[in-house]
Parts: structure tokens; C-alpha cells; sequence
């Protein structure tokens, strides 16, 4: 099935970026540019130039197969760095990565300009008529999935949403104002259930703890505010009770009391929960290249329908590049260290929706699975002043998102390497 083996060929590639991205961080600054490189390494210039094009942040595990070296070219770079004195470990994980796409391409008997080959034309049959048919069978599964957990938990919800606001922040450029209204439709639970949690946010050092148990230490110059939540009631239920569990070092964990909803006879709810947090502490990944700007939908209730709305301030549009995919609940968090998109490649799951482009300055239009959505997108904008003209649009939407996952929208800054 293409689109199956698009998302193996991909892990493979996810894989190779991630461990040569490690390996190459270990050389020394002035030797992670092309041309500081090749004098470093003593490897020609134009093997070098190929592995820093495929590192870049704007290409994912598929089209870096493209710019990456071939088999040869990359243990090259790994005997090189083993004998400029590059930590053993990094290389040894490169070298396994190496060994997957060698394994890779044995597999389908083609080499590396072959297997691009094979890239594209699964590409086009997992775009067009003939991958439909693997798409709605992945929509089943899905729904399967969906209607197993709910009848296990006791949960469920129509649908979730978010819509997201991101700018500088006018008086610190280097760092993110970000507007996030997170939404629940429908949701229902039953009496043996467990509390619907609706939001869960914090720093990435908030989930982390030190010797002893102690707290992870908070990053030097990150705020330890915690992210305040309210509810929005013009687009929620009358009588739905949100309970802040934790809020500790930026952490902010809220659930929905449903006992004051009237119930429709099948447990209690449904009810809609709108909520809106303000966060002015992120790092801003066009200040700061070691920094990602991560938006996350987590599916820890079974939900019929989830959709995702990013506005960028077209400042950041231009310059960051999006990523969308699907990972475990085990992955590490999308803003820390190890959290990137081609580092958390063995958690991913191989679901891949995709990101459309909505452009800028345009209306908000009435969706079919979340009612009132066009509203709630004017109604963001208005509350916090800003102009829609100025922000450029992104979104994704999967119906029956896997249960226990979270979907993962990352920005990033495409690399800039000085060939100097």
C-alpha cells in the first residue's frame, strides 16, 4: 500500500537525518558549514555540501533521500569524524541508520536514485485515485479504533479543535505571544469514566525530573508563570465547570465537571468546552535557530473529528516551514531538545495527514464537523485586537484521530549554512 510505504520509507529517513543532525552538531562550529566541512573532515567539498542540504529543517525523512549522500558517501563522513575524534556513540547511531538504508534499498532492489524514483511515484499513487482506497481503509481502522476505545472508557467527544494565534510579542521580538483557543465538541462521559482532561500545557522542563525525583531545572530565562486559562463561554455549555488539577512552573492541567450539564439520557454531557490560554515565554525560532515552534492536539478521549487552525504572523510565515505528523503519548515533547520531528522518528505513527495552506487575509468559512468554528476563528482575532490581514493560515483536520496520540504541527527555521 503506497501510503504505508511511504511512511517506512520515511522512518528510515527520519532516522538517518536525526543521528547524522547529532553527529554533525558534535564538530566544532566552524565545521558544520559546507566548506568548513570539507577542510575539517578532509571529504570533497560536494559530498559535504549534500549532507548539510539534507539536514535542512525545510526537507522531511522523504526528500532528503534526494540531497543526503548515498551509502559510500555516508560512511565516509562517519570514518572521518570517527578519526577527527567525534564521540564514538554519535557515530555508532549513524552508522546503524546507515545500515537501515542500505537494508532499505536491498529491499526494493534499486539504488538511491531508484528509490527517489519510487518516492515520487508512490507520492502520486497515494495522491490520486488509486491511493483512495488505502486512505479509506485507514479511516477505518481508525474509526475502529475509536469505537473500541469509546466503548472501553466510556468517553467520547465529536470533535477537537484548536485554533492558534502566533506573533512576536511586540515589546520582545525574541520571544512568542501566542493566543491558543482550544475547543471540545460534543464531549460525553459516563459515570465510571474518568474526568475528560480538556487541556494540558507546560514548558517541556515541566514533564522532566532530576536526581532524586526532584523538578527539572527551568531553562535560564524562561518565565516559571504559569499559562492562565479561561473559560469562553460564548462557546461553551451552560453549567460546564472547568477544575484546574496542576498548575506548577508553567504547567496548567484543567478537566470538565460535567455533573451540571443536562444529559441527554446516554451518560453525562455531551457538552462543548472553549477554552483560551495566552503564553508570552517561547522562544521565537527566527530569533533563535535551535529553537521550534510546536502546536499539538492531544487524543486522549476518543474523538470523531479533529481539527487544527494556526495563524502566523506573516513574519514567522515567511521563514518557518511546517511539519505535520502523528505521535505516541511517549514521545518527548514537541519544544524540548529532543522533541524535532526527525528525532522522535520511533514514535511516530504512520498516519500522515496533511497541511493546507489557507493564506492570508481570509475569511473564516463554516465547517461541517465543528459548528460555529467560523466564529470562533473572528471572535479570536477580535479578542486579542490583531488583524487577520497580517496573519497567514494553516491547517489540518483527520477524522478519527488515533486514540492516545497527539498530533504535532512544528514550525521550524530551514538551516542557513555559510558556505564561507
Amino acid at each position: 500500500m503506497a501510503d504505508y510505504d511511504l511512511m517506512r520509507i520515511r522512518r528510515v529517513g527520519d532516522r538517518l537525518r536525526a543521528s547524522f543532525r547529532a553527529a554533525v552538531e558534535a564538530f566544532p562550529p566552524n565545521a558544520r558549514n559546507i566548506s568548513g566541512m570539507a577542510r575539517w573532515l578532509g571529504v570533497h567539498k560536494a559530498t559535504c555540501q549534500r549532507v548539510v542540504e539534507g539536514l535542512d529543517a525545510g526537507r522531511d525523512g522523504l526528500t532528503t533521500f534526494a540531497r543526503l549522500p548515498g551509502v559510500e558517501g555516508l560512511q565516509m563522513v562517519i570514518d572521518a569524524a570517527r578519526s577527527s575524534g567525534v564521540d564514538g556513540d554519535l557515530l555508532a547511531s549513524a552508522e546503524a541508520a546507515i545500515g537501515e538504508y542500505e537494508s532499505l534499498l536491498h529491499s526494493y532492489g534499486r539504488t538511491q536514485r531508484g528509490l527517489v524514483r519510487i518516492i515520487e511515484s508512490l507520492r502520486i499513487e497515494a495522491a490520486g485515485p488509486e491511493g483512495q482506497p488505502d486512505r479509506d481503509m485507514q479511516e477505518d481502522q481508525r474509526k475502529a479504533l475509536f469505537d473500541g476505545a469509546r466503548r472501553v472508557t466510556g468517553e467520547e467527544m465529536k470533535g477537537k479543535a484548536i485554533v492558534a494565534i502566533v506573533r512576536p510579542r511586540p515589546d520582545q521580538p525574541s520571544r512568542l505571544d501566542a493566543f491558543l483557543y482550544s475547543r471540545l465538541l460534543g464531549a460525553r462521559r459516563h459515570s465510571f469514566s474518568r474526568p475528560i482532561v480538556t487541556f494540558i500545557l507546560g514548558g517541556w522542563w515541566s514533564h522532566l525530573h532530576g536526581p532524586g525525583g526532584a523538578p527539572a531545572t527551568r531553562p535560564v530565562g524562561v518565565s516559571a508563570d504559569t499559562i492562565p486559562f479561561h473559560l469562553v463561554e460564548e462557546f461553551s455549555t451552560a453549567g460546564v465547570r472547568p477544575v484546574r488539577i496542576g498548575a506548577a512552573d508553567a504547567r496548567t492541567l484543567v478537566v470538565v465537571d460535567l455533573d451540571s450539564v443536562p444529559s441527554d439520557g446516554d451518560g453525562q454531557g455531551p457538552a462543548d468546552v472553549t477554552g483560551r490560554f495566552h503564553s508570552a515565554v517561547a522562544p521565537n525560532p527566527v530569533w533563535d535557530s535551535r529553537a521550534r515552534l510546536d502546536c499539538t492536539v492531544r487524543v486522549t478521549c476518543p474523538a470523531r473529528s479533529m481539527l487544527m487552525d494556526i495563524y502566523l504572523h506573516h513574519s514567522l510565515a515567511s521563514q518557518l516551514v511546517p511539519h505535520l505528523a502523528c505521535y505516541s503519548l511517549a514521545a518527548p515533547p514537541g519544544d524540548s531538545p529532543d522533541g524535532g520531528p526527525d528525532q522522535c522518528w520511533y514514535e511516530r505513527f504512520p498516519d500522515m495527514p496533511e497541511v493546507v495552506s489557507l493564506g492570508r487575509a481570509q475569511p473564516p468559512r463554516p465547517h461541517p464537523a465543528f459548528p460555529r468554528h467560523d466564529e470562533l476563528v473572528s471572535h479570536a482575532f477580535a479578542k486579542e485586537g490583531v488583524d487577520p490581514a497580517d496573519y497567514h493560515g494553516f491547517r489540518a483536520e483527520v477524522a478519527y484521530p488515533i486514540w492516545q496520540s497527539e498530533y504535532r504541527m512544528y514550525f521550524e527555521r530551514p538551516r542557513q549554512e555559510d558556505d564561507q
